[in-house]
């Protein structure tokens, strides 16, 4: 949502970034936290159920792929 993330980051996985984030090059975003601003900054740990969702949002985007093709 309106975040801006640079040529050369990384972002590992269960990493949750705010609305407008400005990811500046050649930044790692570790796993497990929640990141904002602009430059952006590591704000907090995420908390098991923010992880859960994570992960429970990817599981659906991969099925909402899947069912597109299957109707195809």
């Amino acid at each position: 949502m309106g975040s801006i993330i640079l040529d050369g980051v990384e972002i590992e996985d269960d990493v949750l970034i705010g609305a407008g984030t400005l990811i500046p090059s050649n930044k790692k975003l570790i796993s497990g936290y929640l990141y904002m601003g602009n430059p952006v900054r590591q704000i907090r740990p995420l908390t098991h159920d923010e992880i859960r969702g994570l992960q429970q949002s990817a599981e659906n985007y991969k099925n909402w792929k899947q069912d597109y093709i299957d109707s195809q």
